[in-house]
């Protein structure tokens, strides 16, 4: 999914991942090669930013993922001036939309003290498939009637019903 993404996004990639303790070691003499893939290196790695986050008992023994914690070490290394936080699962589509968010951004005048911010809507597609081109020009009633048709669904609901619900303690 990491590649898949960097392909499709064409921003900078700041990525916060949890390194069991035993393995922090070689992950960080590694670097962006402890990122490789079917013998793949990483994508576009000067656009890569790539923060290490030791599993200190973190998922063990209480089963709990650091998510702010890994967020926070991937905003601090962030380069860019925006930041889209999303799942390494989250793969854009139309591909390379950042030249459409930066407009969108200025259009809609989001910036730090405005009350107005930019909600990208995450969905999946289960239907047959839009071109490129198609998929561009997708409006806001068509996401509507593909959505109501059953071929757009939120993301990921149906593999996780109760979405990113935070356990009971």
């Amino acid at each position: 999914s990491l590649h898949r993404m960097l392909i499709a996004w064409d921003g900078w990639v700041s990525i916060g991942m949890l390194v069991d303790d035993d393995g922090y070691a070689s992950a960080a003499a590694a670097g962006l090669d402890y990122l490789r893939h079917d013998g793949q290196p990483v994508p576009a790695p000067e656009r890569v930013a790539l923060s290490l986050v030791q599993d200190l008992g973190y998922r063990s023994p209480r089963n709990r993922f650091p998510y702010n914690l890994l967020r926070n070490a991937a905003v601090a290394r962030c380069e860019a001036e925006y930041v889209f936080a999303a799942d390494v699962d989250f793969v854009p589509f139309p591909e390379r939309p950042s030249a459409r968010l930066r407009r969108w951004i200025t259009e809609l005048d989001v910036r730090p003290g405005s009350p107005n911010v930019l909600v990208v809507a995450a969905f999946e597609q289960v239907g047959e498939h839009p071109t490129p081109a198609a998929a561009r020009s997708l409006t806001k009633s068509r996401l509507r009637e593909l959505s109501a048709s059953g071929d757009l669904i939120s993301f990921a609901s149906a593999t996780y019903e109760a979405g990113h619900a935070c356990d009971e303690p």
